[in-house]
């Protein structure tokens, strides 16, 4: 989960087995069409929390200064 304290973020979240690895910064990977994958779009704001559950990827924009508090976690009972 990620709890966002000050700023705004935004998500690009995907489904299980849509999501990719990519090395480019958001930015330019947003400038090539996502690689022709449409993500779940939304804009994270202060004091929201947003968990990307298992097998779920996602790639995020700070688009104003940014402080938040992230915490992965496993669970024997997730897999």
């Amino acid at each position: 989960w990620n709890a966002l304290v000050h700023g705004r973020k935004r998500w690009f979240v995907f489904p299980p087995l849509k999501g990719y690895y990519s090395t480019k910064p958001v930015l330019e990977w947003m400038e090539d069409g996502y690689n022709h994958v449409k993500p779940f779009e939304f804009i994270q704001e202060a004091g929201d929390i947003v968990y990307i559950p298992r097998h779920w990827t996602h790639a995020v924009l700070n688009i104003q200064e940014s402080v938040g508090i992230a915490v992965e976690f496993s669970s024997p009972y997730s897999m």
